[in-house]
């Protein structure tokens, strides 16, 4: 049932360009296009969404702007929402207790992505340990790197090995270096394998999307690709990650809905227009629809459907139009086989020589169903009603008066 039509999103765009901050900068006025369109997107389709679904919608929206943008990467994207595909090479080979088969699983899959290959393999020890020593050699290597600056500073690296592991030992002239601002040289797992300890304390974080990564992966990845490694050690906290990049990124509004406003909702609708109640269970608008057509003065008829309520309706609907009158459909979900009448009506609306009263509205409820048909829906700006919120007071309330 989330279905918004085209002429929908038109009026919705036509209301930015009248309304966004005014100026005589292009690049200004795009900008405020932008940012209003936005958010009045985001707003008016909340007031559609079911709670649940509220913060999902946030974070597509952000993932298909920043995707427009190339800010970010679809394949990231994609391991976000599946956790990638396909058996890896050692995936039973799971590097300790606390990491369950499928977490290790992702992590195979997750170091196939370029931010998290790194630039060498560092073989672990189940795959041979440390590369073996020239008899009599202590030494490994040098390497010599060239920092270019001002006073052309020349900075002399050597890397020495002992039977155990290898030692890094770097003199500057300018002090050590941070060993957090280096890029991977190895992949993720490689990394996670070869010190799994390293890793534990996001694990046993009671909020790890909040946690510091170890170096240099904290700071090599975007707040973004750091999702991906919470994916794949603490999926239960992958919502609360999502909520904080939402925030970050879009901005705190954006996982703030509004709450709903009928007065708004009535503005934003015409006589042409039908205004969809998507209901929750035990929720009710009649009493708030009755008390506002009071307050507006408006008569207001009511018709549950159900077998053989239909031509009752249409004649409601024919009568309330000519009147300038309110018609309100209750259980819309009841009566599938009429909603191709029911959107012949409403096209009829738009297409006749002599359209309805504007004072005419027609009110629709329906509990969500797969058997709502799609083309019965496509013409309306669907509504939802405050009962989540409304409901909590209600329960505290009666609560209060039972205590």
């Amino acid at each position: 049932m989330y279905q918004y039509s085209l002429a929908w999103y038109a009026k919705l765009f036509d209301h930015a360009i009248l309304n966004a901050k005014q100026s005589a900068d292009l690049t200004a006025r795009l900008t405020s296009l932008i940012d209003f369109f936005t958010y009045s997107l985001y707003k008016n389709i909340c007031r559609s969404l079911f709670e649940k679904d509220k913060l999902l919608f946030s974070f597509t929206l952000a993932g298909t702007i920043f995707g427009y943008k190339g800010e970010l990467d679809h394949a990231e994207y994609r391991f976000l929402l599946t956790g990638g595909l396909g058996q890896k090479p050692c995936a039973d080979e799971i590097p300790c207790d606390w990491v369950s088969g499928k977490s290790w699983l992702e992590m195979l899959r997750l170091s196939d992505l370029s931010a998290f290959a790194g630039g060498v393999e560092v073989p672990s020890e189940k795959e041979g340990g440390a590369a073996p020593e020239k008899e009599g050699d202590t030494s490994v290597h040098a390497t010599d790197t060239e920092v270019k600056s001002t006073e052309a500073v020349s900075t002399d690296t050597e890397v020495k090995s002992t039977d155990t592991a290898a030692t890094v030992s770097t003199s500057t002239e300018t002090g050590s270096t941070d060993t957090d601002s280096v890029a991977p040289t190895e992949s993720f797992a490689s990394c996670f394998s070869r010190d799994p300890n390293a890793w534990r304390h996001v694990y046993d974080s009671a909020s790890p999307e909040t946690e510091s990564l170890p170096p240099p992966w904290n700071s090599s990845l975007t707040p973004f690709q750091k999702m991906l490694v919470l994916r794949c050690i603490r999926p239960d906290k992958l919502t609360r990650a999502v909520q904080i990049y939402v925030e970050k990124s879009m901005g705190r509004e954006f996982i703030e809905p509004p709450a709903f406003d009928l007065e708004t909702s009535f503005g934003d609708s015409s006589c042409v227009t039908p205004l969809v109640f998507v209901l929750s269970p035990g929720s009710d608008p009649m009493n708030v629809l009755l008390k506002y057509a009071t307050t507006r003065g408006i008569g207001m008829d009511s018709l549950s459907l159900g077998q053989g309520q239909g031509a009752k309706a249409e004649q409601l609907i024919e009568s309330a139009s000519r009147d300038g009158k309110w018609v309100v459909l209750q259980n819309c979900h009841l009566a599938v086989s009429w909603m191709t009448t029911l959107e012949r009506i409403c096209e009829a609306f738009v297409t006749d020589a002599t359209p309805p009263h504007e004072n005419f509205r027609l009110w629709l409820t329906s509990y969500p169903s797969i058997a709502f048909p799609g083309t019965a829906t496509r013409v309306f700006q669907i509504q939802a009603p405050a009962v989540y919120r409304l409901s909590a007071r209600k329960c505290v309330t009666r609560m209060a008066l039972q205590d």
